[in-house]
């Protein structure tokens, strides 16, 4: 009777341990998704926005390193956007905010249905103003460091950006540049407190002239947010390095009102903080 219980169980562990083999020789992680990106051509989608295209051909010429790239229009993406082939990057609206996306080719319908490496924001959805142009090619190279890491880490997701942009030791010693537009109208009555001759507000082109410019040691801001948010719209609060493009601080949020947009008492203590380490 032992005996053939003892057979009874041996076959019973083996059943379990070739059915957990067999789920495991199934499950596709992140990091196996995307280790033939840097063998597969990506596709760069123009939007058909004659200045931004403009733009983001020079920007990606010149940038873009981690993969073999070529530019097809909208068209030839939804003609081939189901193959595997290919990887896209390209820019696509969802809820009041243009992001700048990149996605592996595959079945779906649509742009959502696509595998997503990373997605960063570029500018609302509509009403832009011309800034996205400024740091377009800083968020290029930071998706590719992103992705870079997502082979290795199976990174994903704003949480994923968050702690990849996360460099309070790139801020300490720098001076800080902050349009007043990119304020939240919550700090404007104190922002005494927070700003002084290395933390500084300043106007819209002043903030993307420094940028331009390559400025050492500066660190300039850049919020992305809906023209006219509503209560439980995304904001995306950024941070770039003028002299090397890094995105060197990222904070998503939700709006609460019209008076919560932009950079809040907050941000602004976690970069004080970070200038002063």
């Amino acid at each position: 009777m032992k005996t053939k219980i003892q057979k009874f169980i041996l076959v019973l562990f083996l059943a379990v341990l070739s059915t957990a083999a067999f789920g495991q020789a199934t499950i596709r992680t992140r990091t196996d998704i995307l280790k033939d990106f840097t063998l597969r051509t990506t596709r760069v989608v123009l939007s058909g926005d004659e200045i931004l295209d403009q733009v983001l051909q020079e920007e990606v010429a010149s940038r873009w390193r981690i993969s073999p790239f070529e530019f097809c229009t909208f068209s030839e993406f939804e003609e081939q956007k189901n193959n595997a082939d290919y990887y896209f990057l390209l820019t696509a609206r969802m809820k009041g905010i243009r992001y700048l996306t990149l996605v592996k080719g595959g079945p779906g319908e649509g742009i959502g249905d696509l595998y997503e490496v990373v997605s960063l924001p570029l500018s609302p959805a509509v009403g832009a103003s011309g800034r996205e142009m400024v740091y377009l090619g800083a968020l290029l190279d930071f998706m590719q460091l992103f992705t870079d890491r997502a082979m290795q880490f199976a990174y994903r997701g704003n949480k994923a950006i968050n702690t990849l942009a996360h460099n309070p030791g790139k801020i300490a010693k720098k001076q800080v540049y902050l349009s007043s537009e990119d304020l939240s109208s919550k700090v404007k009555g104190t922002k005494a407190r927070y700003f002084d001759s290395d933390f500084m507000e300043v106007s819209e082109e002043e903030a993307d002239k420094i940028f331009m410019d390559n400025t050492y040691n500066a660190i300039v801001g850049y919020v992305v947010v809906p023209v006219q948010p509503v209560s439980g719209d995304w904001q995306f609060k950024m941070l770039f390095d003028a002299r090397t493009n890094e995105l060197v601080y990222f904070r998503r949020t939700r709006v609460r009102d019209t008076e919560t947009a932009g950079f809040d008492s907050t941000d602004l203590k976690r970069i004080n903080i970070a200038r002063k380490l």
